[in-house]
């Protein structure tokens, strides 16, 4: 699901659309955001366990540690 997101947001960024394009973009953003709010939002049938969210959080986690450890690594390089 956030991986077709993700596609979407990257390939619509990176040329011109038609409107017919756009709208299909638009239209598969809506959907995906729509399927991962389903699954994080409480209530909702089919919503995340205690223990999904933990693993979530874990991944977010270590997604954050990753981009920010890169980061510095990029600042770095670009000094030399």
């Amino acid at each position: 699901m956030t991986s077709v997101l993700l596609a979407v947001i990257f390939f619509s960024d990176r040329e011109e659309l038609s409107l017919a394009r756009h709208l299909m973009v638009i239209a598969d953003i809506a959907v995906s955001s729509a399927l991962v709010l389903m699954k994080i939002l409480p209530g909702v049938p089919g919503h995340f366990t205690v223990y999904e969210y933990a693993a979530l959080a874990l991944w977010c986690a270590a997604g954050l540690g990753f981009n920010l450890e890169t980061g510095k690594r990029r600042k770095l390089e670009n000094r030399n």
